[in-house]
């Protein structure tokens, strides 16, 4: 019996964790009580009135041509009625602003910038490229890991007329080149010698070049790129600002709300990148609205902390490192809490290969956002601690898991209440549930969440497995669904309205619909299409892509099918991804297959399978690649084939996938869920009749996934293609052929 057992924990705890267990129980239930109260004062969403979304068509729905300045039309009243603003006047807004701005280390120790510190050094750079030559419209590249001088030099260039253009920092000299040569950029910006080699390689090809501007350690060579394009250290850059600001002034003053202010190259998973152009009042007015309704500003005091760490060349890293301080701080936006702090953190270069969870640790943020495979991440590392804790740890922590998972699950939109029996045997009580709370606590400050009050994750399907399990520990991680081409978020769950696997409403102000092809989408679905004042202006010099992207009357169309559900009577509705048009397989016998909602099915039912790629375009049946947990190199950021996790538990005599592709336990286990997702299907096109254990999990590195960590099929069709011929023989139409 559940009592019995932590009756017995407790007789045999020492007195120091009785006390600290009685201590936090009281303050919890006080916490727990308030929180219980503003969850209840706070309803569902509601499906917004006709009059609070875009009631203007456009008359121009888009354009490919940098200089032309297009504001969306503002809707009659509600957050898409607020009056458009220019990145120049926040940052004026700002130059005297106290606050503290942004934070990295130095040589061990944290450092800072004011909001008025960093406001002058942004001027500064403006003034310095404008000297340098950088005419309106021009870019300006920017290659490297976050800083404060990737954000200076992005701003910058925005304030100069320019267009800041990020590129990826571990694209190579080709893709570097692209990036400079479509965005005609007169400017580029980079990090250390290495990046610095790739321009320099490549400058040659490049005559419209007038500077280089390197920060860190640029090595001994500073010699120019060519006869007019000098390389500048970084404080060398800055000093060479003009006194003058009148040029500047000027060129700020001209700026409109409707003008292009960044360039987002897309990540490719397929051809070159297209360039999204995102005006001044797209990225001002979606975190603007984001920010109000997932209630920025809620950190005590009004003080909120974030974490930069994912690549600021993406819309989601821009939105939340470059704007969301510089669109909330010192004021309430819409109906929000007042913002009378927003610090951003910068995390180390190998963030990503295992120092994230030191600098989490150290800022506590108060809101974080992670891609999918960094909360996968922390699930594996916690798992691993939990399933080496035993006697009272262990079973304190089970019933407060246990606990947390049914708060979690009655919380959902899509299910009834999920009771979970107290200590007593009857309901929970709200003591119980703060004593689960405080026991887990204790977990949120091993991975520097404890005082984080908003969590979400995007940019790639993320199992609802990881998601519960995040719930059983009395997280909820919210989804949210955006893309470049809509300046950001456009769909996101709230604390108070989450499903696993579904991205919540709409943004406030952001209009969706479903664009149903008989044929090609089941009954309720279709494409999903935004409007509003997020919507792109359209592809810089790409006018047909653009034509395909965004429609006469302003919609963009997203090239992802899904559905909108709602919960509740009134309820906004949900919007649920159900695959990719693009992605689409088209089996030998002519139906439609969309291997995403196949891919999520079989890993949810496979915990020790990291990823899953369902195969069978043109091909007579379908098949899966998987790969299985395994240990991330630290030093490459790839992977060893060491399994860890789930995918060591299934035999734990079984240590590496290579084994693992002829170990009778884990094949009995994969053809088990493929089984019972087979009991599911839709129709026998849609059945898997055959998989593979592909030696390694992707990675970036090996090619498999976009700096994103989006998934490229091709890729891995092309990679693995051995494997696949292995499993379909001589097909003709196999794609790897």
């Amino acid at each position: 019996m559940i009592l019995d057992k932590v009756l017995d924990a407790w007789r045999r705890a020492p007195p120091k964790t009785k006390a600290a267990v009685v201590v936090g129980s009281v303050a919890a239930f006080i916490l727990y009580k308030k929180k219980t109260r503003a969850a209840a004062a706070r309803p569902k969403p509601q499906a917004l009135d006709a009059s609070e979304y875009n009631q203007e068509t456009p008359k121009v729905a888009f354009t490919s041509d940098g200089g032309v300045a297009l504001q969306r039309g503002l809707s009659a009243a509600g957050v898409a009625s607020r009056a458009p603003e220019t990145v120049g006047a926040l940052v004026d807004r700002l130059e005297d602003n106290a606050s503290e701005a942004l934070a990295w280390e130095d040589g061990g120790n944290w450092r800072s910038f004011t909001w008025a510190e960093y406001v002058a050094q942004v001027r500064a750079a403006a003034r310095a490229m404008i000297a340098l030559g950088l005419a309106p419209t021009q870019g300006v590249g920017i290659v490297g890991f976050n800083s404060k001088e990737w954000l200076i030099a992005d701003l910058g260039a925005v304030l100069a007329g320019g267009f800041a253009s990020g590129i990826y920092s571990t694209n190579g000299p080709d893709a570097v080149q692209y990036v400079l040569e479509h965005s005609r950029a007169a400017l580029v910006v980079v990090e250390g010698k290495g990046q610095l080699d790739k321009v320099r390689s490549v400058a040659g090809a490049l005559p419209g070049l007038k500077a280089c501007v390197v920060w860190g350690d640029a090595g001994s060579d500073l010699s120019a790129l060519g006869p007019s394009a000098p390389v500048l250290a970084w404080d060398a850059f800055l000093a060479s600002a003009p006194a003058d600001g009148g040029p500047l002034a000027a060129r700020v003053s001209a700026q409109e709300s409707g003008h292009c202010c960044t360039l987002i190259y897309t990540s490719g998973t397929t051809g070159r990148p297209k360039a999204v152009m995102i005006s001044h009042d797209n990225v001002t007015w979606v975190v603007a609205s984001f920010a109000e309704f997932v209630r920025f500003g809620k950190a005590p005091g009004g003080r909120e902390r974030l974490v930069s760490y994912l690549p600021l060349s993406h819309i989601a890293a821009q939105a939340i490192d470059i704007y969301a301080g510089l669109v909330t701080v010192g004021r309430s936006v819409g109906c929000g809490p007042v913002v009378h702090a927003a610090t951003l953190f910068f995390a180390r270069p190998d963030a990503l290969k295992g120092t994230l969870k030191a600098t989490l640790q150290h800022v506590r943020p108060t809101v974080f956002f992670g891609v999918p495979r960094v909360w996968e991440k922390f699930a594996e590392a916690l798992q691993a601690v939990g399933a080496s804790t035993t006697g009272v740890k262990k079973k304190l922590s089970t019933w407060a898991k246990k606990v947390a998972l049914a708060k979690y699950r009655e919380g959902r939109a899509d299910a009834a209440a999920a009771a979970y029996a107290g200590l007593l045997g009857g309901a929970l009580t709200a003591a119980e549930r703060a004593l689960a709370m405080v026991i887990l606590k204790k977990v949120h400050a091993a991975i520097g969440l404890d005082r984080a009050h908003f969590l979400f994750t995007g940019a790639a399907p993320i199992a609802s497995s990881t998601l519960e399990y995040f719930g059983s520990l009395g997280l909820v991680v919210n989804e949210a669904f955006g893309m470049s081409e809509v300046a950001g978020p456009a769909a996101v769950t709230l604390n108070e309205y989450y499903a696993p696997g579904y991205c919540g409403p709409a943004v406030p102000g952001v209009e969706i619909k479903l664009d149903h092809v008989a044929g090609r989408d089941k009954p309720g679905e279709g494409e999903v299409c935004f409007r509003g004042r997020s919507v792109m202006l359209g592809y810089l010099r790409d006018d047909g892509k653009t034509r395909e992207a965004v429609d006469a009357d302003g919609w963009n169309h997203s090239g992802d099918t899904g559905a909108l559900v709602p919960f509740g009577a009134g309820a906004a509705p949900m919007l649920k991804i159900t695959g990719r048009i693009k992605e689409l397989l088209i089996t030998a016998g002519g139906e439609n297959v969309p291997p995403v909602p196949i891919e999520d099915a079989l890993k949810s039912l496979l915990p020790g399978v990291s990823t899953a790629v369902v195969v069978g375009d043109k091909l007579k049946f379908l098949s899966v690649l998987f790969t299985l947990k395994q240990q991330q190199n630290d030093a490459t950021g790839s992977f060893d084939d060491v399994l860890v996790g789930a995918a060591k538990a299934v035999n734990p005599a079984v240590t590496s996938a290579k084994d693992a592709e002829n170990d009778a336990v884990w094949r009995r286990a994969i053809q088990s869920a493929i089984d019972a997702y087979n009991d599911t299907a839709v129709s026998s096109a849609q059945k898997v009749q055959k998989f593979a254990i592909l030696p390694l999990d992707f990675s970036q590195n090996t090619g498999e996934l976009t700096p994103t960590l989006k998934l490229k099929r091709a890729a891995v069709v092309e990679k693995y293609g051995f494997q696949l011929k292995k499993i379909y023989g001589d097909a003709a139409s196999a794609v790897w052929m």
